[in-house]
């Protein structure tokens, strides 16, 4: 597993009871936060400087953040970080 893999892993075990809760919600989160700023996927894909697929499988629930994509994404969207880690 890629460090940076392990270290968004790391975070979420220490600050939820559940991860795998959250896990299943964060691709809804995502997409609450990017419809409600009126953003496609192409477009916050484009703020986040990756492709489209790649930011699709963070909605899909395929793929998990990097700690630096939810820093990247807090960001964005104008939150703290831990409002975007469910915390």
């Amino acid at each position: 597993m890629k460090p940076e893999k392990e270290d968004a892993i790391k975070l979420l075990n220490s600050r939820h009871s559940d991860p795998e809760k959250f896990l299943v919600n964060l691709p809804g989160l995502l997409r609450t936060e990017r419809k409600q700023n009126h953003w496609t996927q192409k477009e916050l894909a484009d703020k986040m400087n990756m492709t489209t697929q790649s930011y699709q499988a963070y909605e899909s629930g395929k793929s998990i953040p990097t700690l630096p994509n939810f820093i990247r994404l807090a960001d964005i969207f104008d939150v703290p970080l831990d409002d975007l880690l469910g915390r």
